[in-house]
């Protein structure tokens, strides 16, 4: 999920329904109101997993791969194709070099002016960082990176002008809760006082109130229901009126129309359960949430 600022609405592509094993390619928008269903001529495959940012410099939206399948082999069935939203249409890019990564993550960054994607091609592997000039794909090599991992969460921090990742889980060293930024050519780990406990697949996104982070899954797989803002130096735990049910993998985006955070979906048990895939819609308006009917 991620708000389409050209279009001035949020847009929702795709997704999985654990409880009949479905994969989804349907693309939806929200106008700060309401959900309508889009019916382009083509679109990606279904899929979950996938990347997604709104390339400001091209006022398009990019999403880059995912994966096809439920994924019962770390790894396995991972998609590595190139779409661009440009309101109406999904149209597939062929760029002369692409990533092969698996639950990779990406962001706009508006310093370098680039989309900006991390992953690694198996679980736990080797971390890439490649950015994407509206064209093609080029890889970055900085002298020292995040470990591999899936789950991360990744945004822009406008008020340090760098990208800023946190957590996600790799075998190694399981649920993890560091924070890095990326400043167009390196990754610096950094240490804040206070943070979130170790987490992945937590929601993640900025606006002008700044970074807002929600739930994601903890060790052995209890969710979390907590709210967190990045101060560009420290985590601060917030402690709202109102908090949505704890969940992991729900989607976020800032609505710059109706300057609030968007929040849906979601797995409402703990990971690896099965069902409980919500719908819920959530909005923070830098205080507190509220539920939308």
């Amino acid at each position: 999920m991620v708000y389409d600022a050209t279009q001035k609405s949020v847009l929702l592509f795709g997704g999985d329904r654990a409880t009949n094993r479905e994969l989804l390619g349907d693309t939806w928008t929200w106008d700060g109101t309401r959900w309508t269903e889009r019916h382009p001529s083509g679109s990606p495959s279904p899929r979950t997993r996938m990347a997604i940012a709104y390339d400001e410099a091209h006022q398009v939206v990019v999403l880059f791969g995912g994966t096809d399948r439920f994924l019962t082999v770390p790894g396995s069935a991972n998609r590595s194709d190139t779409w661009i939203w440009d309101g109406n249409l999904w149209t597939q890019r062929q760029p002369a070099l692409a990533p092969s990564l698996a639950e990779a993550v990406m962001t706009f960054d508006e310093s370098s002016r680039n989309v900006v994607l991390f992953g690694s091609r198996v679980e736990g592997g080797a971390p890439e960082t490649w950015t994407w000039n509206g064209s093609t794909w080029n890889q970055a090599h900085p002298a020292g990176s995040p470990a591999g991992r899936d789950g991360a969460s990744l945004t822009y921090d406008a008020s340090s002008h760098r990208v800023l990742l946190f957590g996600g889980f790799n075998q190694h060293d399981g649920n993890l809760n560091d924070t890095w930024a990326w400043d167009g050519r390196s990754w610096t780990q950094q240490h804040p006082t206070h943070a979130p406990p170790p987490r992945q697949q937590a929601a993640l996104g900025s606006g002008s109130p700044g970074l807002l982070l929600f739930g994601g899954a903890g060790v052995q797989g209890p969710t979390f229901d907590d709210t967190w803002k990045w101060s560009g130096l420290d985590w601060l735990l917030l402690q709202p009126c109102t908090v949505p049910r704890a969940r992991v993998g729900a989607s976020v985006a800032y609505d710059g129309e109706t300057s609030a955070f968007v929040m849906f979906g979601g797995v409402v048990v703990p990971l690896g359960a099965s069902g409980g895939y919500g719908n819920e819609t959530w909005l923070w308006d830098g205080t507190d949430w509220r539920p939308v009917t």
